[in-house]
C-alpha cells in the first residue's frame, strides 16, 4: 500500500478539474439542497421537540408574554417511543419464507417421466401381443419387430387415453414430491439468511430504521457489499494457527435522512438522481486505491493529500444538529473525517468516457460508439475531484437505498412523520401546560398589597414572610384602612384540565391510539371490552397502511439476501423458487385475531364462574375441549385450569341451603321446572323478576277464586 502520509504532492498527477462529470454532480447537488431545504426545517423542529427545547424565536415570545413557567410537554417524544416499541413489538418475527403455490419441476425431469411411463406402457403392450409371455424369455428380434409396430402403428384410441392418465399420475406425485423439496429448501434458505442478518447484526440496525421512521418524513436503508476479515483455525502438524481471509459480504446498513438528497421529490427512489453525504476516514479512502471498482488510484491519492486536515460539505443543519447534542461535530470535522458525495444518477456516456480518459482508466460496460446513451452510474466526488465512477450492476437497475415512511403521499419522495400528522397540537398543549404551571404557582401563594405611608419609618418592604410583624403609624392624617391587604390568586387550571385533555386525545387520533401499545382508559367505548375490541378493529385498518411500507423494505432487504445466495453460494439444497414475505402485517392481523379470541373464550368461561364460585369444577369433557383453544391464544393453561376444574364434581347448590328445601337431592341431578334458591330460602333471580313472579302468582290465585 503506498505511503500517503510522506508523499509529496507535487509528486502526485493533479486530476483535470474541468471534467463534464464535476459540473454535472454539482448542478444535482445544488438542486437537491433546494429540494430538502422544507423537509430539513422539519426534522430540526422534531429533534428539538424531542429534546424538550424552544427554539430561540419562541423563548422570546414566552418571555414576552410575561409568563414565568418555561415547561416543554414531551408530546412528541412520547409519541416516538410508543411508535418505535409498536412496531419492535410487530417485528419480532420479521419475515417468513415459503414456496410457491405450485412448486415448479424441471423440463427435464417431466420429459423423464413421460418417457417412462411411455416404455411401462409398451412394455405391456408387448407382453399382451406375445400372450403374456416373460420378456426374458422372448428373442431380443422378435421383441425389436413388436417395438417398432408398436411405435409406428397407430396406437387405439384407450392406449392414449390410459398412458395419458398414467403420466399424468406420475406428474402428480412428482409434484408433490417436489413441493416437499421446496419447503425443505425454504427452511435451509431462512436459516441461511437468519444467519446472515444475526453476523450483521441487523436486529440493532433495525431500531435504528425503526427510530428514523418513527421521527422523520423518511427512514433510509442501503445496501452495499464490504471486506470483512473472517478468522479460521487451520491444523498445521501438531498445532492449530488463526489464518484471516477477507470475505467479500452483503451488509444492510441504516443511513442518516440528514445525509440523503433526492434531487427530485418523486415517490420511486428508483426513478430519481439521489445524492448522499458519506463521511470517511483517511484509512477507509486509502483502502479503496488498488481495489478497482472503478475506483482511480491517481484521484484518492492526490484528494487524501490536498485534505491532510479533513474537508466537509459545510450544511445549514450541521450547527443545529450539534447545538442539540446530537454528537455530529460535522462543524468543527474533528478526528479529520473527509466528507465524500456518493451521487446515484443518470449520466451520458460520453462524460463517463471524458473522465476515464482524463484518469488513464477504462470504465467497463460503456459502449463506446453510443457515446450519448444515459447509463445508471455511481460517482464519488471529494471536493470537486470524482474519485470513482461505476456503472450499476443491478439486473433491474435498481438503487442500493431502500425508503418507507409513516405516512405516504403519493407521487412523492418524502411522507408525512408523526410530528407533521400533530400539526401544531405540540404547541397548544404547551401553551396550556405552562398556563396552569403558571396559575399553580401563583394560587399557591398570596399577592401583598403595603400601603407604604402607614409603614413605620417608611421602610421598603418586598416581602412578607410568615410570623412577620409589620409596625404601622396612624398619626399621619392617613384615611383609615390596613396597612397590608392581601389577594388570592384563583386557581383555573382545574378548568384548563379538560382542555388539555381534548387536545391531547386529538393528537393520540393523530399517531397511534393509546390503546394499540397497550394504555387504555377506564371511560368511553375504551373502559368494554367489546367496545375496545371495535376500536381496535378500526385503528387496524390504519395502522396496516403504516406497517404495509415497513414490509416493503423488509421483502426488499431479504430479497436482497435470496439473490445474493442463489447467485455465490455453494449450497444447492437451499436454493430453490420461494415466495417472500414480511411479518409486520400478519403480525398485525395476529395480534388482532388473538384479541378476538381471548375474548370470545372469556365470554364462554364466564358460564362456569358460579361452578368456579361454590368450588365445583368444570367438566372433564369442557376442559378438554378449551386447552387446545386456548392454548392457540397464547394462554397458559396450567395457569387457568385449576381455577375450573375439581377433583370430585358437585352439583351447583347454594351454600347453607339445605337439598330437601331446593328440590334437589344430594347426589342427584336437579329436577325440571325447580328453581334455586338463595341463603334465605327466597328464589333466585333478583327483586325486580321475584316481584314479578309474586305478582303473577298472586293474580293466577285471584283468578282462580
Amino acid at each position: 500500500m503506498p505511503d500517503l502520509e510522506n508523499a509529496d504532492i507535487e509528486q502526485i498527477q493533479i486530476p483535470p478539474q474541468h471534467s463534464g462529470i464535476v459540473s454535472h454532480v454539482l448542478s444535482l447537488w445544488e438542486e437537491a439542497k433546494r429540494e430538502k431545504l422544507e423537509i430539513e426545517q422539519i426534522m430540526i423542529d422534531t429533534d428539538r421537540d424531542i429534546d424538550c427545547k424552544y427554539d430561540s424565536t419562541t423563548e422570546v415570545k414566552i418571555k414576552a408574554t410575561g409568563v414565568s413557567s418555561s415547561v416543554f410537554e414531551p408530546t412528541v417524544a412520547q409519541k416516538v417511543r410508543d411508535i418505535k416499541a409498536w412496531l419492535s413489538d410487530i417485528y419480532k418475527e420479521k419475515y417468513f419464507l415459503k414456496p410457491t403455490p405450485i412448486a415448479d419441476i424441471p423440463p427435464d425431469i417431466v420429459a423423464a417421466i413421460e418417457q417412462d411411463e411411455i416404455n411401462k406402457m409398451e412394455t405391456a403392450l408387448m407382453q399382451f401381443a406375445v400372450g403374456n409371455m416373460p420378456l426374458e424369455t422372448i428373442p431380443e428380434t422378435t421383441l425389436a419387430v413388436i417395438q417398432n409396430g408398436l411405435r409406428t402403428q397407430e396406437k387405439p384410441i384407450e392406449y392414449r387415453q390410459i398412458l395419458g392418465q398414467k403420466i399424468e399420475e406420475a406428474k402428480t406425485i412428482a409434484l408433490k414430491r417436489a413441493q416437499e423439496l421446496a419447503e425443505e429448501r425454504a427452511q435451509k434458505m431462512k436459516k441461511k439468511i437468519d444467519d446472515q442478518l444475526v453476523e450483521m447484526k441487523f436486529n440493532k440496525v433495525f431500531r435504528d430504521f425503526l427510530d428514523d421512521f418513527a421521527k422523520y418524513p423518511f427512514a433510509i436503508f442501503k445496501k452495499e457489499y464490504i471486506k470483512k476479515p473472517t478468522k479460521t483455525w487451520v491444523r498445521t502438524g501438531n498445532s492449530w494457527k488463526i489464518e484471516i481471509k477477507e470475505k467479500t459480504t452483503l451488509n444492510i446498513r441504516r443511513v442518516s435522512p440528514y445525509d440523503i438528497y433526492p434531487v427530485s421529490n418523486s415517490v420511486d427512489i428508483n426513478d430519481i438522481d439521489i445524492i448522499q453525504r458519506e463521511r470517511y476516514t483517511r484509512a477507509q479512502l486509502n483502502s479503496f486505491v488498488g481495489t478497482g471498482y472503478g475506483f482511480s488510484d491517481n484521484a484518492i491519492r492526490y484528494a487524501l493529500n490536498k485534505h491532510k486536515d479533513g474537508i466537509n460539505e459545510a450544511l445549514w443543519t450541521d450547527s443545529e444538529r450539534e447545538s442539540l447534542d446530537k454528537g455530529v461535530n460535522i462543524g468543527t470535522n474533528k478526528g479529520s473525517l473527509i466528507d465524500t458525495l456518493i451521487c446515484h444518477c443518470t449520466i451520458p456516456g460520453s462524460k463517463i468516457n471524458e473522465w476515464a480518459k482524463e484518469n488513464d482508466l477504462v470504465v467497463k460496460d460503456v459502449d463506446k460508439d453510443n457515446a450519448e446513451d444515459e447509463y445508471n452510474a455511481e460517482i464519488w466526488m471529494i471536493a470537486n475531484v470524482v474519485i470513482k465512477v461505476g456503472i450499476n450492476k443491478d439486473p433491474l437497475g435498481k438503487k442500493p437505498y431502500m425508503k418507507a415512511c409513516f405516512e405516504s403521499i403519493p407521487g412523492k419522495f418524502y411522507g408525512k412523520s408523526p410530528r407533521q400528522l400533530l400539526s401544531n397540537i405540540p404547541q397548544v398543549l404547551n401553551d396550556l401546560s405552562r398556563y396552569m404551571h403558571t396559575n399553580c404557582a401563583y394560587a399557591s401563594g398570596f399577592i401583598a398589597e403595603i400601603d407604604d405611608d402607614r409603614v413605620k419609618n417608611g421602610d421598603q418592604i418586598n416581602a412578607v414572610p410568615p410570623y412577620s410583624v409589620l409596625h404601622s403609624d396612624s398619626k399621619r392624617g392617613v384615611a383609615a384602612g390596613r396597612a397590608v391587604n392581601f389577594h388570592q390568586p384563583p386557581l383555573i387550571a382545574p378548568q384548563l384540565l379538560p382542555v388539555h385533555q381534548h387536545f391531547q386525545r386529538i393528537a393520540d387520533n393523530a399517531t397511534l391510539p393509546p390503546f394499540a401499545h397497550g394504555s387504555t382508559s377506564s371511560s368511553g367505548a375504551e373502559g368494554t371490552a367489546s367496545g375496545l375490541s371495535m376500536l381496535i378493529d378500526m385503528s387496524d385498518r390504519v395502522l396496516k397502511n403504516v406497517v404495509e411500507d415497513v414490509d416493503e423494505v423488509v421483502d426488499d432487504i431479504i430479497t436482497c439476501f435470496y439473490d445474493h445466495n442463489m447467485e455465490f453460494d455453494p449450497d444447492e439444497s437451499i436454493k430453490g423458487d420461494i415466495e417472500i414475505e414480511a411479518g409486520g402485517v400478519l403480525a398485525v392481523s395476529k395480534m388482532r385475531q388473538n384479541l378476538s379470541r381471548k375474548l370470545e373464550l372469556l365470554q364462554y368461561t364466564q358460564a362456569f364462574t358460579p361452578l368456579m364460585v361454590n368450588g365445583d369444577g368444570m367438566p372433564t369433557g369442557q376442559v378438554e375441549l378449551l386447552k387446545p383453544l386456548f392454548e392457540d391464544a397464547g394462554i397458559d393453561t396450567d395457569k387457568v385450569f385449576p381455577m375450573f376444574t375439581s377433583a370430585t364434581p358437585k352439583i351447583f347448590t347454594p351454600q347453607g341451603v339445605n337439598p330437601r328445601f331446593s328440590g334437589v337431592s344430594a347426589g342427584a341431578a336437579p329436577k325440571p321446572g325447580l328453581k334455586n334458591l338463595l341463603p334465605d330460602g327466597t328464589p333466585a333471580g333478583g327483586t325486580d323478576i321475584n316481584r314479578f313472579q309474586n305478582r303473577r302468582g298472586a293474580n293466577t290465585r285471584l283468578a282462580n277464586g
